[in-house]
């Protein structure tokens, strides 16, 4: 009789054949020591990548492309038997530095009970070629058919009619999607800030949806608009010059003032 797999691996591919190979090698510290079974989502409607895919594993699900992450994610989750889930991309790279048996130590040490249904973990994702490590992002969580992806792009875990809580771990995963020569190649930023505004059109005053606006248009949005930006979701009163105890108590608020200074500074209001 066959193992239940622990752990489900959900890979969300597109047409980049030239990182699909990387991240799944990658993938193998884990795939050796943990009973596991690997979900690909393919967006691709590439030969080439079909056959690379195809090579891995026999559980691959098309997905027609729909300018919505969180979709794509939502239905990787249907397909996952094990007890839990690890969302990777196909531009990103397991860091293989890791001793072999860390994850599933922690895997078998953590209790499966209500308490942890309301928690997610999250992965450092650092940034190839930087110094930039993003903390905070979950990528591990129970399989539980409770929580869910909100948003068309930087989408959002979700749990449904609680809040979910985020507990920071030392694995890492290395992002090479937003170097310099890709982001420009696959014109990332005109594709990320129409699928935020897609999503602010459907929860204007969330200002994780202002937040992720402002930073990934810091090259392209004119400093007038993020000035208007500002004023109206991060000041408590317009009218006044200050700042100082005049902001809303948002998590984002202070991600937003920051990218409003490397703004002011870039248009010379800040010396």
């Amino acid at each position: 009789m066959q193992k239940k797999p622990v752990l489900s691996i959900s890979l969300l591919v597109s047409d980049r054949p030239d990182t699909i190979q990387r991240c799944l090698d990658s993938l193998n510290t884990i795939r050796e020591n943990i009973t596991s079974e690997l979900i690909i989502v393919n967006t691709s409607h590439s030969e080439n990548v079909r056959a690379i895919i195809e090579k891995y594993t026999d559980k691959i699900v098309d997905f027609e492309w729909c300018d919505d992450f969180s979709k794509a994610r939502n239905y990787a989750m249907k397909f996952a038997t094990s007890e839990w889930i690890l969302f990777i991309d196909a531009d990103e790279e397991w860091n293989r530095h890791f001793e072999k048996e860390e994850l599933y130590g922690f895997l078998s040490t953590i209790a499966l009970n209500e308490i942890t249904k309301k928690i997610a973990f999250a992965l450092k994702i650092k940034d190839y070629g930087t110094d930039i490590m993003h903390m905070g992002i979950p990528r591990l969580f129970r399989n539980d058919k409770i929580k869910y992806f909100f948003g068309n792009v930087h989408e959002e875990l979700r749990l449904k009619e609680e809040s979910l809580t985020i507990i920071q771990l030392n694995f890492e995963i290395v992002h090479y999607g937003y170097a310099a020569n890709i982001m420009k190649s696959k014109n990332k930023i005109k594709r990320n800030l129409s699928l935020l505004e897609k999503v602010r059109e459907i929860e204007p005053d969330n200002l994780r949806w202002i937040y992720f606006f402002i930073r990934d248009g810091k090259d392209v949005i004119d400093y007038e608009t993020v000035t208007n930006l500002v004023n109206k979701y991060i000041k408590k009163d317009i009218g006044s010059e200050r700042f100082e105890d005049n902001v809303v108590d948002n998590k984002y608020t202070y991600a937003i003032l920051k990218e409003f200074c490397n703004y002011s500074m870039k248009n010379g209001n800040i010396k």
